[in-house]
């Protein structure tokens, strides 16, 4: 299943809506406010290439969203291109999370870092350490 590019942007606050403060969401925060951050200052935050299970896929830049926490704090989601990877690592491996604060989703703690993750059939969100490993489903 595809994620639609105009779910990272809600995905993105959603995650972060779960650090302890939501994000504030305005139509379109500055480089330091918080909230969801436009196309354009989102553009160049978002890596051309991301690292997952031993190689290195492309980012779609136009299919990413990023919001800023009060504290300052980034939380980045993107789709990636994955091609290269085997079909059972396609299914479940659909984009790239980055993020700079710790996150809590379903009772589990994701530390700040970077996580591949995916939807999977029966409306199932995988993640992913950067080895490709399942931290957990929700």
């Amino acid at each position: 299943m595809m994620l639609r590019s105009c779910c990272l942007p809600l995905l993105a606050v959603a995650l972060c809506s779960c650090v302890g403060r939501p994000p504030v969401l305005v139509a379109q925060a500055t480089a330091a406010a918080p909230g969801l951050l436009s196309p354009q200052a989102t553009a160049p935050l978002v890596p051309a290439t991301v690292f997952f299970a031993g190689r290195v896929a492309s980012t779609q830049e136009r299919n990413a969203g990023a919001v800023r926490l009060a504290s300052g704090a980034l939380v980045i989601a993107v789709l990636v291109d994955t091609s290269g990877y085997s079909s059972d690592v396609k299914e479940r491996y659909q984009a790239y999370l980055l993020a700079e604060a710790p996150l809590a989703i379903e009772g589990h703690t994701l530390p700040a870092g970077a996580y591949g993750f995916g939807f999977l059939a029966g409306d199932t969100f995988v993640v992913m350490d950067i080895g490709g490993h399942d931290l957990f489903t929700a």
